[in-house]
């Protein structure tokens, strides 16, 4: 029997199965994305559905890390809208 894949999520440094956490990607322009079909090309990033860990994400700059790039602070804040209306 196949175990179900685990990630770790960038704000809490849980870690949880695939299906439970949420991948975030990052555009060409640094804009966060949700990827809610987990399935958008590239390097991603997961994240549990809890305002608490994208906070401390945020302020740990954990995306900057994840991605290999500088993320810029508009980009976050336009992120955290979309992100409360996914959750």
């Amino acid at each position: 029997m196949k175990k179900a894949p685990v990630r770790t999520c960038v704000g809490c440094k849980s870690r949880k199965a695939k299906a439970d956490l949420i991948r975030v990607t990052c555009g060409q322009d640094g804009a966060l994305m949700l990827d809610a079909a987990q399935r958008s090309p590239g390097r991603g990033a997961y994240l549990c559905a809890d305002m608490a860990c994208l906070t401390l994400a945020c302020k740990k700059r954990a995306f900057d890390r994840a991605f290999h790039q500088s993320i810029p602070t508009k980009s976050y804040a336009q992120f955290a809208e979309a992100f409360k209306q996914q959750t």
